[in-house]
């Protein structure tokens, strides 16, 4: 497009453009599109000349690139700048702390002070009231490390959140997050992938491992991941048909947020209710419903247990599905409560049944159509890897290419997708399948307590309903479990002052020593090239044979 240089000539001409793209960084190509469709638009007052209507729409485009790079702007930090330039930002800005505030003793105002202008809190420790806590933070601000991680978090965040605003996540453009989400989010996947396929890990054994063959030997891996959730979600349902007594019944609920923290509607256009709302700010919200709803079963004893999914509409704005057994005499209550917990606010908006179900639905499961653990492994499957899913609704796309989108959004909100409610707790089950491939780490056969025997075995044969049974129930509390995790606190600080915590191994009941299920210690190092081993060699002073 010409742009016509009548009216304020710096204003209009290519260079201000130009330069206001390039303080942009990375959102400069979604920013150009953006001006040239609002200059393209026609939109403003009426003239009766062509000249002038074209004229207000491009001044309506220049402003709103101007606001738009004036966002993206926080004291020297550039919002939109490459993961390159946040790195040696970030080594700037600790070696700036450590000259100017930690080395001189300034008080922690100061260090507020420093952190304040680019919205970044302060440093969490442990026991943040005692005398020393204000050191511990100091060390983290003296970090690179520390202040290339927040402010990662801190630009993703931003970004997402000004494309959302801007219709670039929904569904007729990119569904559950942006393009320039996702690319980011890939790169940095990538670059995650050639660090742990650079490093490798020693153990006291002499056993070598590349990090990234352990990496997928754990959770990071989606088909353990999903195998896992579905078998425990299955292994509940076993448990609650095992008990007929209580009359276990299934029932699946979905809650949603508010319009006003949906950016825009499925078919198209924005929301006008819409209040620039997060979708953190939406799951936080969900949050504090769930706890009044668990708060106020818990004042009814009102036992439940099951699985929460939390998933993103095609804008970005979480809804949760729970998955809970509850028992049939409780059903009914249960159910009236969480339905008032989740359309307490702004009732207003919900004047018609279809409003109603949009914010909170309750479906019991017919055994006849399918099991709970059929119902919701759609839902585990979609927003890991789409594996055996088919087309995904909300978007009309394989679910094999919308969980990239679903696990890049989780990943840049900080939002955990999937939580177990109630039950006995998943650390010690998988420390107990540790355990039992460490037999060595068992006491001798008769020492250890039968009932302990029977948990490892349990979770050694993958069996989730007989380790719930062995672990005194799926509503049993934590402190009345006979088996706990066991975490060995360190005598040496770590890199950042204080003393790490790590899980070792479990306590069980009526065994007086913790079974260890972690014994080995590691070094973690760079893989060595030949170059490095051969330099290495050759500087060392040559050995002395003895005749």
């Amino acid at each position: 497009m010409k742009l016509d240089p009548a009216i304020n000539p710096d204003r209009f001409s290519r260079q201000w453009v130009g330069e206001q793209l390039y303080k942009c960084r990375t959102l400069s190509p979604y920013l150009r599109s953006r001006w040239r469709w609002l200059a393209s638009k026609g939109e403003g007052p009426v003239h009766t000349a062509e000249k002038t209507s074209i004229n207000a729409s491009m001044a309506a485009a220049n402003d709103d690139l101007r606001v738009t790079a004036a966002l993206l702007k926080r004291a020297d930090l550039n919002l939109a700048a490459s993961d390159e330039e946040l790195v040696d930002w970030a080594k700037a800005k600790a070696g700036s702390f450590e000259r100017s505030i930690y080395c001189t003793g300034a008080p922690k105002s100061k260090a507020v002070a420093f952190l304040k202008p680019y919205g970044i809190a302060m440093p969490k420790v442990t026991n943040p009231k005692s005398e020393d806590a204000y050191h511990r933070q100091s060390i983290r601000l003296c970090s690179p490390q520390w202040w290339t991680r927040q402010v990662r978090v801190l630009c993703q965040r931003h970004c997402e959140k000004m494309l959302r605003e801007f219709g670039e996540t929904r569904k007729l453009r990119g569904a559950y997050v942006s393009d320039y989400t996702v690319n980011r989010m890939v790169r940095a996947e990538r670059r995650n992938r050639g660090f742990l396929k650079g490093m490798e890990a020693e153990n006291d054994l002499g056993q070598v491992y590349s990090l990234a063959d352990l990496a997928a030997l754990g959770m990071s891996n989606s088909d353990i991941r999903r195998g896992e959730l579905q078998l425990r979600m299955r292994g509940f349902q076993e448990w609650a048909a095992h008990h007929k007594e209580d009359n276990w019944e299934s029932m699946f609920y979905t809650i949603t947020c508010p319009s006003r923290f949906h950016a825009w509607h499925s078919r198209g256009g924005n929301n006008a209710k819409f209040d620039g709302s997060s979708p953190l700010d939406g799951q936080r919200y969900l949050c504090k419903v769930w706890a009044r709803i668990r708060t106020a079963w818990a004042r009814e004893g009102i036992p439940a247990f099951g699985f929460r999914v939390v998933e993103p509409h095609h804008d970005g704005t979480p809804h949760w599905h729970l998955l809970f057994f509850i028992p049939a005499e409780f059903m009914k209550q249960a159910t009236l409560i969480m339905r008032d917990y989740a359309c307490s606010e702004d009732a207003a908006e919900l004047s018609s049944p279809k409003a109603k179900r949009a914010r909170f639905t309750a479906v019991k499961m017919d055994p006849k159509k399918g099991d709970a653990a059929g119902y919701i492994a759609k839902y585990i499957s979609k927003n890991i890897d789409g594996f055996n899913v088919g087309i995904d609704v909300e978007t009309g796309k394989a679910s094999i290419d919308s969980s990239v989108r679903v696990v890049a959004w989780a990943r840049v909100w900080g939002i955990r997708q999937f939580q177990q409610i109630g039950g006995p707790p998943v650390t010690v089950w998988r420390e107990a399948r540790r355990l039992a491939c460490c037999p060595a780490q068992l006491p001798k056969e008769g020492q250890l307590p039968l009932l302990a025997e029977q948990i490892i075995d349990s979770a050694d044969r993958s069996q989730w309903a007989r380790f719930i049974e062995l672990m005194g129930g799926a509503i049993a509390k934590r402190v009345d479990r006979p088996m706990k995790t066991f975490y060995l606190i360190s005598q040496e600080l770590g890199k950042f002052g204080e003393q790490v915590k790590r899980i070792k191994g479990v306590v069980t009941l009526g065994f007086l020593f913790p079974l260890i299920s972690r014994p080995r210690k590691w070094l973690v190092r760079r893989i060595q090239s030949v170059g490095d081993w051969v330099g290495k060699k050759a500087a060392s002073p040559p050995l002395e044979y003895c005749q």
